[in-house]
């Protein structure tokens, strides 16, 4: 029986995530419907990232593949999951290099990826966004973020960042020279970004400002805001929560604290999604989030 691996997840509401995984050689898409768990096998790639919209939700896969399913404005129940899957493929992107991320952002999808990759995805078809880029650079991009289709940001390896204006995107003078593996936009022009070394800086086009001095061999791989709190995964070092210049280390489980990667909220519940862990947090107490064993 293969172990269950997560590598993304989105929060809907308190009681739904959608989360890709991967069970051995297969990979899937699992959707938490209150206490109820319903799967969809992918063929033929690997889930990085899911993303949720107004009961629309996109899955990314590694090499180009873009699996919907949901309908807009409709909440997500099993009648409307079971056997209504759509897939296509960005043919272009398995030759570009893997993609990292997809988000929703004002009524839209938007993914990233190595390669200098950023496309609007649609259901059916793909947009290239990647005018003012540089092709002469490695533009590894491995986040997106955004408040509005004309304000995204990218970030990815040697500290590259980028902004888009809906028009094209401009290089943004770098925070740091280290990884940067997460991005969150607070509001317009208001940014957070995080990476390797214990890179956090706050700021945007007009610059950064450091919330952290490094902390050498400490990653930070997500980045979300919950309650008046910014909460930060660090892999092996656990959970953090930022508030006013403080760091707290949050990590439920005491000696036996599980490995974190992704975070997502919705409505009053935060959702740390790890490599073998599904944690649930209501603004008191953590939880694990009970998931079927594989077949």
């Amino acid at each position: 029986m293969a172990a269950v691996s997560f590598s993304d997840g989105v929060a809907v509401d308190a009681d739904t995530l959608v989360v890709g995984a991967t069970e051995g050689s297969a990979s899937r898409i699992h959707l938490k419907l209150a206490d109820t768990w319903l799967t969809h096998d992918v063929a033929h790639d690997s889930i990085t990232s899911v993303a949720h919209h107004h009961g629309l939700v996109c899955a990314l896969g590694r090499h180009g593949l873009v699996t919907w399913v949901g309908e807009w404005g409709r909440p997500l129940t099993p009648w409307r999951i079971r056997g209504r899957f759509r897939e296509y493929v960005i043919t272009e992107a398995e030759a570009r290099g893997p993609l990292e991320r997809v988000r929703a952002v004002d009524g839209a999808f938007f993914a990233c990826g190595r390669g200098g990759q950023v496309y609007r995805v649609q259901s059916g078809s793909w947009l290239r966004l990647e005018r003012g880029l540089d092709p002469w650079r490695e533009n590894a991009f491995l986040d997106l973020d955004g408040v509005a289709r004309d304000d995204l940001y990218v970030v990815g390896l040697d500290g590259v960042a980028a902004h888009f204006d809906g028009s094209r995107w401009r290089y943004l003078e770098p925070p740091t020279r280290a990884h940067l593996y997460a991005v969150r936009c607070l509001s317009r022009g208001e940014v957070v970004v995080a990476g390797a070394e214990g890179a956090l800086f706050r700021g945007g086009r007009r610059g950064w400002r450091a919330l952290r001095h490094g902390a050498p061999g400490e990653s930070f791989w997500s980045i979300c805001p919950f309650g008046r709190k910014l909460y930060l995964t660090s892999g092996l070092h656990g959970l953090h929560a930022y508030a006013r210049g403080t760091f707290t280390n949050v990590t439920p489980g005491g000696a036996h604290r599980p490995l974190t990667h992704r975070l997502d909220a919705a409505g009053d519940v935060l959702w740390s999604v790890g490599p073998r862990s599904l944690l649930r947090f209501d603004g008191t107490a953590w939880s694990e989030s009970a998931f079927p064993e594989p077949a």
